[in-house]
């Protein structure tokens, strides 16, 4: 792909220009962001419609998020090499069919692997946008509108419960497949409408599928080894986690080896780009562990009946969408790197405001904190993707972007296998001895010493960075 900038860094763009050639952008991701949150409320329903013996239905959310995971990089990959219009246009496709699949199927199993088919177009429309918008606006102008898209991935992500959980009640949990068709096909027309085609590479290389498979089992195994975790320790604990390590080191060697590998080695080498995708996985953690532990918590902690739960859970993503476009400018006026920093400080004392209010002022405080935890995370991830982005090579921006979602989704994984674990495991310590809520409350203060122990640690990281990195690319100071 030619990624160079359709306009030049030192005049600003045509705001409707980059608005149009943005849009199928920003509905791809938007589609991919409420996809999962629609999918986890028909959760309840599938277990009702597919009881036992079958499989598990949270094989319907955990699929898409790992196929996601595994063919971030490869979907980056092709489209530094054949364009990010035909692999985003090809992504959208196949996101459209996996809901047309999922919304007519009459099996789990048939669900399933729809589900799996969206997760193979998701991959593109997660990956691509990032690089169309470095390759769309000035370097300039990447800081707001990178917080443009981090306002389209809240903005699906909130709205996904509100209507999964309106149309499964009235409808069936088909619909909420069904609905997901519109907006792929609209952002397909848009895109091919709006996004020049340009000039496939001579050179064309593989998108080292093996790497994505194994990949793909090293995170599943992961995941399931640390959800084991919340009923104690187990002798096949040990052998389990060195059986990962193992299939960890199999994919670093295969990686090693491979002409066009899934997980560039040599940029990881960067010790600036390790530092901000190690930065972005710490964070990702937190956020997933808000997600997962606070419905337990408010429906055990705090007593709320699941409709009164679901309105707070939406609390969250309702501020990162408000947040989102102040983010961006606001990383513009400071600068990646001290936007970075500010945001990494507000997230440690969320966290530890997280870990404290709930239990002092009860919903009140989950919510303050609820709100400022996601501000504080639309902040910093709006920073590093910022300086990551304007750093990245020109012929490497869609695999920069890959990987820098990569590592996100990496955490996203890891914080609801992890942080889901600890809070079972810490709530059933203390149930033995306390009330339920007790329990609860206990389990909730445990997780989030542990989300502030993780903000504590990127905030480090950031400041490990200095002045030279690519989080100081375009410091405005």
């Amino acid at each position: 792909m030619d990624s160079s900038p359709d306009f030049p860094l030192s005049a600003p763009a045509p705001k409707g220009a980059v608005w149009t050639r943005l849009m199928g952008p920003a509905l791809a991701i938007v589609s991919a962001a409420s996809a999962m949150s629609l999918a986890a409320v028909t959760l309840p329903a599938l277990a009702l419609a597919f009881p036992d013996p079958g499989p598990d239905p949270n094989l319907v959310v955990s699929l898409y998020l790992l196929a996601i995971t595994a063919l971030l990089v490869p979907a980056g990959r092709a489209g530094d090499r054949f364009g990010a219009r035909p692999v985003l246009s090809i992504g959208l496709a196949l996101f459209a069919i996996g809901a047309v699949w999922a919304g007519s199927t009459g099996s789990l199993w048939g669900l399933i692997a729809a589900r799996g088919v969206q997760g193979v177009g998701a991959a593109a429309m997660i990956g691509l946008p990032l690089a169309l918008v470095r390759a769309t606006v000035p370097r300039a102008q990447i800081g707001r509108w990178v917080g443009v898209m981090g306002a389209m991935s809240a903005i699906g992500t909130a709205s996904g419960p509100a209507l999964g959980g309106l149309v499964t009640d009235s409808f069936g949990w088909q619909t909420v497949y069904l609905v997901q068709i519109p907006a792929p096909l609209l952002a397909l027309v848009a895109t091919r409408m709006f996004i020049p085609a340009k000039p496939r590479p001579a050179t064309r290389a593989g998108l080292d599928l093996p790497g994505a498979v194994l990949l793909a089992l090293v995170l599943a195994s992961g995941v399931l080894w640390l959800s084991s975790l919340s009923g104690g320790a187990a002798l096949w604990h040990l052998p389990a986690l060195l059986g990962i390590a193992a299939g960890l080191a199999l994919l670093i060697a295969h990686e090693a080896r491979s002409p066009d590998p899934l997980l560039p080695l040599a940029r990881l080498r960067d010790p600036h780009l390790a530092l901000s995708l190690t930065c972005n996985l710490f964070l990702s953690v937190i956020m997933m562990g808000i997600l997962v532990v606070g419905p337990f918590f408010l429906t055990q902690g705090l007593s709320l009946a699941p409709r009164e739960m679901g309105l707070c859970m939406a609390i969250g993503p309702v501020a990162s969408t408000l947040s989102g476009v102040p983010a961006g400018a606001l990383t513009e006026r400071l600068g990646p790197r001290r936007a970075a920093l500010w945001g990494a400080r507000a997230l440690c004392a969320t966290t530890l405001a997280m870990a404290s209010l709930p239990m002092l002022f009860g919903v009140p405080g989950f919510a303050l904190a609820f709100a400022g935890l996601a501000m504080a995370y639309q902040l910093v991830q709006a920073a590093l993707t910022t300086g990551v982005m304007a750093a990245a090579p020109p012929a490497e921006q869609g695999v920069t972007a890959g990987l820098f979602t990569l590592s996100r989704n990496i955490g996203f994984v890891l914080g609801a296998g992890g942080m889901t674990a600890l809070f079972l495991g810490v709530r059933a310590q203390v149930a033995e001895t306390y009330p339920m809520d007790s329990a609860a409350s206990a389990a909730m203060v445990a997780s989030f010493v542990l989300a502030t122990a993780l903000a504590l640690t990127a905030l480090l990281l950031l400041h490990r960075m200095g002045r030279s990195g690519p989080c100081t690319t375009s410091e405005n100071t």
